[in-house]
């Protein structure tokens, strides 16, 4: 068995809320398996058995739906060990920026 870091996409939707304001959510998971493709149909499995609903603490009821798996990468190794580089990507300065900003409560 190959092992994979799957990139997973979530989205939390209300009503009332547009698309433009919608909470993202980036997972990075490990999948297992004998090829690329059933590694990523265990992703979309785990990740479709990760949706939920429930009502936010302001009442508002809030959804969270899997989006897609966003990119599969191998992950190189005999075995998992201390420092194992499971995920890594290069990043544009506004990238990084985005990454530092509060959300809105």
């Amino acid at each position: 068995m190959t092992w994979f870091s799957a990139n997973i996409l979530f989205k939390a939707s209300t009503s009332g809320r547009s698309d433009d304001d919608a909470l993202w959510e980036e997972r990075i998971a490990i999948v297992g398996g004998d090829s690329f493709g059933e590694a990523k149909d265990k992703a979309e499995c785990f990740a479709k058995a990760e949706e939920m609903q429930y009502v936010t603490i302001g009442g508002e009821a809030l959804r969270w739906e899997f989006v897609r798996v966003g990119k599969l990468v191998e992950i190189r190794g005999d075995a998992f060990e201390q420092g194992l580089e499971i995920f890594s990507r290069y990043l544009k300065g506004s990238e990084v920026a985005s990454m530092d900003m509060p959300f809105d409560a």
